[in-house]
């Protein structure tokens, strides 16, 4: 949806009236779902739902409207913003983010976790859906990687091999773990920085580091993508540009960067900044691994090469972020743990 591993949302007291006269962007994500999104900096900021009884959103028995909570103010009490549940962990194949977000503040038990909606289907566990998605990850031979937005206005594929083994390369005040790459595996990095929070709409964000000239179009395996993150820039701007980057807009944030997003659904795409003017960090919501959403089988987790925004550890969010920021850590330590044991195939 956002560009993200997730969406979080809670309840808005405003209506859908006042939702609309914001004048906001409009993207139709299902029958179901409405996200209203800045057109100028892409951020996601209301998701309208509209369902039926069944939850297959046929009719209007029953009307949600909700804001994306990256977007909401850094203050507050801390149990202003709480986590009740996660929905359609069944569509992550592995289990997603939830593997690492079902022990949060103010929970005594793991979070439940929906197949799809809440009202009509079963709670499955993402730790056990984990395991399955081994398999995917031995069997990961594709050498080129999808990723694409929800609406496919930005259309594009990751050569493997022509990243150079990027894990160790990270945005600047990055430290990635050593020892632990593989050969064309790409170390992802999470984000709780107010800037990514915006942007994305969530409180914590994935992206992954790759150079730009292991980057295509999936359609025009022909046609070259820009090379540097200014010529990215450039033809983001220009009314020239080729029809493949046509809804692909910026924004330059508050930290100096570039958000690259995508102007007709909203998805967050690229995070650009200086230090390393050959990588794009790319929003690993969009991969399409044929593992799942983690996409281990491409990606290497390490918690270590991540910035967690210290500034922003006071109220609600503070503890979100800190709890998410330990089961990573927990799980990181697990996973190796687990991959230190010999196999018996």
């Amino acid at each position: 949806m956002t560009g993200a591993m997730y969406s979080t949302n809670t309840a808005w007291p405003g209506t859908l009236a006042s939702v609309r006269a914001l004048g906001l962007r409009e993207y139709q994500f299902s029958p179901a779902v409405t996200i209203f999104f800045c057109g100028s900096c892409g951020s996601p900021m209301f998701c309208y739902e509209r369902r039926s009884a069944n939850g297959a959103g046929q009719a209007g028995e029953e009307e949600t409207l909700e804001v994306f909570t990256g977007v909401l103010s850094v203050g507050g009490r801390a149990d202003a913003v709480r986590v009740r549940d996660h929905i359609f962990v069944g569509d992550t194949l592995d289990g997603g983010a939830a593997i690492w977000m079902r022990h949060l503040p103010g929970q005594t038990t793991p979070l439940p976790c929906y197949r799809s909606w809440r009202q009509t289907s079963g709670l499955v566990d993402p730790v056990a859906m984990a395991e399955p998605s081994r398999d995917g990850i031995r069997n990961q031979t594709r050498e080129n990687v999808p990723f694409h937005c929800h609406c496919r206005a930005i259309d594009l594929v990751l050569c493997r091999k022509a990243t150079d083994n990027l894990a160790r390369r990270q945005p600047a005040g990055h430290s990635a773990r050593s020892g632990h790459s593989s050969p064309y595996k790409l170390t992802a990095w999470f984000d709780a920085s107010r800037s990514s929070q915006t942007c994305a709409g969530v409180d914590v964000m994935s992206w992954v580091s790759v150079k730009l000239r292991s980057i295509g179009f999936a359609s025009f395996p022909g046609t070259r993508f820009p090379s540097n993150i200014e010529d990215l820039r450039l033809a983001t701007s220009d009314p020239r540009r080729p029809s493949q980057l046509r809804n692909l807009a910026h924004y330059k944030t508050r930290d100096g960067g570039y958000q690259h997003f995508c102007s007709n659904c909203a998805a967050s795409v690229f995070y650009a900044d200086g230090p390393f003017p050959g990588t794009v960090n790319v929003a690993v919501g969009l991969l399409h691994a044929v593992d799942g959403v983690r996409a281990a089988g491409v990606v290497d987790w390490a918690p270590g090469a991540s910035r967690w925004g210290d500034f922003v550890h006071a109220g609600w969010r503070g503890e979100l972020v800190g709890a998410t920021r330990r089961n990573v850590e927990e799980w990181r330590r697990q996973e190796d743990g687990r991959s230190a044991i010999p196999r018996a195939d």
